[in-house]
């Protein structure tokens, strides 16, 4: 039935099906253009996974053996063609630290920056750990945030930073940007990759998983995602992974029947007490216009986050 409720597969793309650690089924659409990168993506994600690895290293070892040197030189001219022009240095020292933007609204028209190291031990379990508990460090300093807003969907965007001290940024475009092709300040792979590097859906159900819930010798998404090779400096642009927060409608909803409940109890004892039904209709009709005020300015201040 979750199958039959998917969207279709928009023409152009191609769709893979897998299974989390968590059990939960998920899907992805890959634009086609990604070529071969499709299908290490869903070897891998059908695999064990090997921390030590990306998607594009650990399944192309098996292939290369089997290759003989003139398919080895043919895909190498291939490759050459199809890939931008970059520092090849740059691309396989791993050595090099690089950091992952992730961009945190923090309450009205502010947004900061958050940098996540990335290693070459990194795997997709630390990784999201890592960004989710960055992420809730900045979002719980409000308190309405800490029950009743929740991470919905992210946006890959390029920013400026405007405000070293305090980090925060401007957002320049969105939803769907990522460095140029022959950038030599971020890495990611493939370098002709379609936007976006990770589905939204499938980046929060990954952020939402707690402390040992995914297997830490994986490694399917470190790679697509873009790293810069050293941290942002003030004034500098850079791209990043912006999470977009909604209100936590369940969380709203038992709320309003709590206060609709209490409003009914109230309206009950007033007429009861003093035999004046009006004067408690009146009074619960008051409790609910101050609630529904309320709620109405704090969903229409989100508006600006």
């Amino acid at each position: 039935m979750k199958r039959l409720a998917r969207p279709k597969v928009n023409e152009g793309y191609r769709r893979i099906e897998w299974q989390c650690d968590c059990g939960v089924d998920l899907y992805a659409d890959f634009h086609l253009s990604h070529g071969k990168f499709i299908d290490k993506v869903e070897k891998a994600l059908h695999s064990p996974g090997n921390a030590s690895q990306g998607i594009l290293r650990s399944c192309s070892d098996e292939s290369e053996m089997q290759k003989s040197d003139k398919d080895k030189e043919q895909e190498e001219r291939d490759e050459s063609n199809e890939e931008p022009k970059v520092d090849q240095t740059l691309m396989n020292d791993s050595n090099l630290p690089s950091f992952l933007a992730l961009c945190v609204s923090i309450g009205g028209i502010y947004k900061t920056l958050c940098e996540v190291a990335v290693s070459e031990q990194s795997s997709d379990a630390s990784i999201f750990l890592a960004m989710k508990n960055q992420y809730l460090a900045k979002r719980n300093k409000r308190f309405f945030s800490r029950y009743f807003i929740k991470p919905t969907t992210v946006e890959y965007i390029q920013f400026r930073i405007w405000n070293f001290k305090e980090s925060y940024i401007s957002v320049c475009q969105r939803p769907n940007c990522i460095p140029p092709q022959d950038s030599s300040e971020y890495l990611f792979q493939p370098r002709t990759l379609v936007p976006p590097p990770m589905p939204p859906e499938v980046f929060i159900h990954y952020l939402e998983h707690g402390e040992g819930d995914l297997n830490p010798n994986r490694n399917d998404w470190i790679d697509p995602l873009p790293k810069r090779v050293e941290k942002h400096t003030s004034g500098c642009f850079g791209y990043g992974i912006h999470i977009i927060e909604k209100p936590n409608w369940l969380v709203v909803g038992v709320l309003t029947m709590a206060v609709l409940a209490c409003d009914i109890a109230v309206t009950i004892a007033w007429s009861v007490q003093f035999d004046d039904v009006q004067g408690g209709t009146g009074i619960g009709t008051y409790i609910i216009a101050c609630y529904t005020a309320l709620l109405g300015i704090w969903v229409y201040s989100l508006g600006g986050s």
